[in-house]
């Protein structure tokens, strides 16, 4: 059974994407190396920026280095960018400027222009490939400003879970904030690489929703039954993605909230919470037992 618990990473997915763009801008003077090479930084952050072609985003405009550093492998680096149907829309572009260039290494700062990531900025790295050049690192300050920009400018609905609450993005953006350059760097590239959801993440996502819930003092309504009585944010969120998996096996709404109500006793919030870490696509055995129970007994 699937559950849409993992949403909660969604935030930081696909940044590499955002990141590795130039469609309009130019270099500031500085670039250290001639204009040639401002110019060909500017088509490889252009031609990253502007294409859903895994080749393209794995291979001819990242190096080795990065892949590795960012996804593990290459494989998972193309499975990470692989379009799907509900991707949100590309940036249009970007301005690029302050380019310098030393030997085969280079910076610059790269915009961002158009989608939920708008006015995104920060350094970016490059380094030059049997004589291209290819993007070798993103900066902490354009990761930070790409989050703080998405978490103002996103869209975000019931099935963000707690990030559809704006106090519990404004907390999350603050939580986050306070990390420091390695720990937040180390979350940003779980993010893009589509791991499991960072430790970090999780603390802070699931602070900030508990945090609500005690400001808000509100009931979580899950539908059917089961909607009278107080869930926590997170419980909610994995609530919806049974509720939603069962429904599109023809589950009755009996059935639904039977199963429902069986796991709020057999599944504690420690359990969920550890769930939301590990992602949907590697929840435990024990987890997976308990809910396949509950199923059974309710059928």
């Amino acid at each position: 059974m699937r559950t849409s618990i993992n949403r909660t990473a969604a935030l930081l997915a696909g940044t590499a994407a955002l990141a590795l763009g130039a469609g309009c801008g130019g270099d500031d003077g500085d670039s250290g190396g001639g204009g040639d090479d401002a110019a060909d930084i500017e088509a490889v952050v252009s031609k990253a920026l502007t294409t859903t072609d895994v080749e393209v985003k794995c291979v001819e405009t990242v190096t080795e280095g990065f892949v590795t550093a960012v996804y593990g492998t290459l494989a998972q680096c193309k499975k990470a960018e692989a379009p799907e149907p509900d991707d949100d829309p590309l940036p249009t572009g970007a301005a690029v400027s302050a380019v310098k260039v030393d030997g085969d290494k280079a910076t610059a700062t790269v915009t961002v222009e158009g989608s939920d990531s708008d006015g995104a900025a920060g350094e970016i790295s490059f380094e030059k490939v049997d004589g291209d050049w290819k993007v070798s690192d993103l900066g902490v300050s354009f990761l930070r400003s790409q989050l703080n920009t998405s978490l103002e400018k996103g869209t975000f609905d019931a099935e963000d879970g707690p990030l559809a609450d704006p106090a519990v993005r404004t907390c999350v953006g603050e939580g986050l904030g306070a990390l420091d350059d390695p720990a937040f760097k180390k979350l940003a590239y779980s993010g893009i690489g589509d791991a499991a959801p960072d430790a970090n993440f999780v603390k802070v996502i699931t602070d900030c929703a508990s945090a609500a819930e005690g400001d808000t003092g509100a009931d979580a309504d899950t539908g059917g039954e089961t909607g009278s009585e107080d869930v926590s944010l997170l419980r909610k969120q994995f609530e919806d993605g049974i509720r939603e998996s069962a429904a599109g096996d023809d589950a009755t709404e009996e059935q639904i909230d039977c199963v429902l109500k069986e796991l709020r006793t057999t599944i504690s919030e420690d359990e969920i919470v550890k769930a939301v870490g590990e992602g949907a696509d590697n929840v435990s055995n024990e987890l997976a037992q308990k809910a396949a129970k509950a199923i059974q007994g309710c059928g």
